[in-house]
C-alpha cells in the first residue's frame, strides 16, 4: 500500500504548500456542479455517505471537517439522513491514521485520489480543497444526494463480540432494476469527544455481493478486526456499486 499522498517534492515545505494551495478555493467535481437544491421529497429519500479524507497537519482540512460535522448534527437531529466518515491519512505522521491505513487505500487505489482535504457524496460527487462558502456547498451536494429516490434500504442490528463488532442485516431492493458487482463495506468510528474527531474510522472491512434482484432481498454478516477501541463508537454500512456510487448506507451507534 502507498504510505504518501504525494510525490517527494523538496522540502516538507513544498509538500505543506501543496495541500494548502490545494485547499484555497481550488475545486474538482465529478460531474456539472449541483444545483442548491432543498430537501424537500415526497418519497422515501435514501440516506446520504459523506466521506472526507482528512489529517491533523493539513491546514483546510480544520475548516472542512469541522463543517461537515455540523451538517451531519443538523441533517441527524430527528432521523438518520447523513452517514458521515472521517478517514485520517497518514500524511504529517497523522496517529489517527495508524488506526485504520485501508482508509487512505480506499483513497489512492478505489477513488484515484491524491490530495487532501477531499469529501465524497456516495462516491459519485467530490469536492477537492477548501471551498470559498463549504457550509452551503456541502449542503448543495448533500440535498443533491438526499433528493433522490431511495432504491436499497438497509435494515440491520450491530453489537460487540469481545473486540469486535459484527453487523447482521438484510437488504431489500426496492426498485424494479437489479443490482449486481456489488460491494458492501462495514466502516467502525470512534468519537474522540471533540470537534474534528467525533467520526474517525478505526476500521474498514469490504466483501463483494454479487447480486440483489429487482423486488428482492439479501441478508449479510460482516464482522469487523479486532479494535483497539470498544467505547465510543459506531458502525456504518453501505452498498456501493461498482461505478462507485453509494446506493443506500445505514448507521448504528453502538
Amino acid at each position: 500500500m502507498k504510505r504518501n499522498l504525494f510525490f517527494t517534492v523538496g522540502t516538507c515545505l513544498v509538500i505543506s504548500c501543496f495541500i494548502l494551495l490545494s485547499g484555497c478555493g481550488q475545486v474538482q467535481e465529478s460531474k456539472d456542479d449541483p444545483v442548491t437544491i432543498p430537501h424537500s421529497v415526497d418519497w422515501k429519500s435514501h440516506v446520504a455517505f459523506v466521506e472526507v479524507y482528512t489529517s491533523t497537519g493539513c491546514t483546510p482540512c480544520q475548516t472542512v471537517v469541522p463543517t461537515l460535522e455540523l451538517l451531519a448534527s443538523e441533517y441527524n437531529a430527528n432521523t438518520l439522513e447523513v452517514v458521515f466518515v472521517e478517514f485520517h491519512v497518514s500524511m504529517f505522521s497523522d496517529i489517527y491514521s495508524t488506526f485504520e491505513p485501508k482508509g487512505e487505500a480506499r483513497l489512492q487505489d478505489y477513488y484515484g485520489g491524491a490530495a487532501i482535504p477531499v469529501t465524497y457524496f456516495d462516491g459519485v460527487r467530490h469536492v477537492l480543497g477548501l471551498y470559498p462558502d463549504p457550509y452551503n456547498k456541502f449542503k448543495g451536494e448533500i440535498n443533491t444526494r438526499l433528493n433522490l429516490q431511495q432504491v436499497l434500504s438497509i435494515e440491520a442490528q450491530a453489537g460487540l463480540n469481545g473486540s469486535k463488532v459484527t453487523v447482521v442485516g438484510s437488504i431489500s431492493n426496492e426498485s424494479a432494476s437489479s443490482y449486481s458487482n456489488l460491494t458492501l463495506g462495514l466502516v467502525i468510528m470512534k468519537d474522540y469527544g471533540q470537534t474534528k474527531y467525533h467520526y474517525v474510522a478505526i476500521d474498514l472491512v469490504t466483501k463483494e455481493v454479487s447480486s440483489i434482484p429487482a423486488g428482492n432481498n439479501i441478508t449479510f454478516i460482516v464482522t469487523s478486526e479486532d479494535l483497539y477501541f470498544t467505547s465510543g463508537i459506531s458502525a456504518a454500512v453501505f452498498i456501493q456499486k461498482s461505478d462507485k456510487e453509494i446506493l443506500e448506507s445505514f448507521l448504528k451507534t453502538l
